[in-house]
């Protein structure tokens, strides 16, 4: 009788047997996951997305992440999707996804980065500035907010914190030590502008639909708002005159013709009114950024290199305006704590021009 202490002689007879004829190990498949036989309310706490929006997200990107063959028992295209969205929505780590989802973390791993590119592929189609809506429908829409004039967007900044990267270190560091991507996102009626972590710009509609019109996420954690909004595409096309409106933003930029900043010490009066509907204006484009994150925990903390994070955060702004657009629910909205200690930058003299034009003709006590 074999001693209960020690491996079964029989096992250990059949491993030798094995590697004398070079044979391999068998192979475990683990049983696939049906996702659509969820309940909806677990669909939505899994994977952010009810079962007639999987399947809609599944139709635009499956030509872009189908596996060529079904060899080896491979991920079918909607298999894919979920896996991903798992991964986006709980933000855990590959392992855990794989355990959950009963799949490798390279498999995992695979998935989301197809997932993430074929989803880049669509920005042009979600994301346009400064919206699907005609520009004086969306001035409406910001108008009756607080009465502030002519506002297509506003524009804010936000940190994606990503791990440390093997290069250039020092340029994803914040001015809070953390590293991370600085994002700078237009939302329909509304603009992120990127700090130290990724920024997105998102354009909002007064309708609060919250819908991202704009987004940039490549600057490291380092590069402050100002300087991601004057290099980036969309401040020289507003220079030109493209656009028949204007950007509301914080004391991070400087205030221009066609971004408005508030007064730094307003007179009581006008240009504390002013203020007053300013703030309650640009603030759906903080709510845009708490309900990015909240909805995508991972956008909490990326531990990928910050070319992938890019793609990621990029990836998780389509799937928002997505969402935004079939009418998804949300979970509870997270908004991140202001800047401590904004800098409050020069106003060019027109900018200045144009902000006292619109405080003086528009709020009057």
């Amino acid at each position: 009788m074999a001693c209960p202490f020690q491996n079964d002689p029989v096992e250990e007879g059949a491993a030798l047997l094995r590697g004398e004829l070079q044979l391999r190990p068998e192979r475990v498949i683990r049983p696939r996951i049906d996702v659509l036989a969820f309940p909806e309310h677990s669909l939505f706490e899994r994977y952010r997305f009810t079962s007639q929006s999987i399947i809609y997200i599944h139709n635009l990107i499956r030509p872009y992440i189908s596996n060529i063959t079904n060899r080896s028992r491979a991920l079918t295209s909607q298999q894919i999707v979920c896996v991903a969205l798992r991964f986006f929505a709980n933000g855990s780590f590959l392992y855990n996804v794989g355990d959950a989802e009963h799949l490798s973390k390279a498999t995992v791993c695979r998935a989301v980065r197809k997932v993430c590119l074929a989803l880049k592929r669509l920005l042009p189609m979600f994301i346009v500035f400064p919206g699907h809506k005609p520009v004086r429908a969306i001035k409406e829409e910001f108008h009756r907010i607080a009465g502030f004039p002519s506002v297509i967007g506003c524009i804010d900044g936000t940190h994606i914190p990503i791990m440390a990267p093997s290069h250039n270190e020092a340029d994803y560091v914040n001015r809070k030590s953390i590293h991370s991507i600085n994002v700078q996102q237009n939302v329909k009626d509304c603009i992120i502008v990127p700090t130290s972590v990724i920024l997105c710009t998102v354009k909002i509609i007064c309708d609060a639909a919250h819908i991202i019109s704009n987004v940039e996420a490549k600057w490291p954690g380092s590069v402050d708002d100002a300087r991601i909004y004057q290099e980036s595409n969309l401040s020289n096309r507003l220079q030109r005159g493209e656009f028949d409106g204007l950007l509301l933003g914080d004391r991070g930029y400087p205030c221009q013709p066609r971004l408005l900043t508030p007064y730094p010490d307003p007179e009581p009066g006008p240009q504390q009114n002013f203020n007053r509907a300013h703030c309650r204006t640009r603030a759906r484009v903080e709510m845009t950024i708490g309900l990015l994150k909240a909805r995508f925990q991972c956008l909490r903390h990326l531990r990928v290199t910050p070319e992938r994070a890019c793609d990621i955060i990029v990836a998780c702004v389509v799937l928002h305006n997505i969402a935004t657009i079939r009418g998804e629910q949300h979970p509870a909205l997270q908004i991140d704590d202001a800047d401590e200690d904004p800098i409050h930058l020069p106003a060019i003299q027109d900018g200045r021009a144009v902000r006292d034009t619109i405080c003086n003709n528009h709020f009057r006590v």
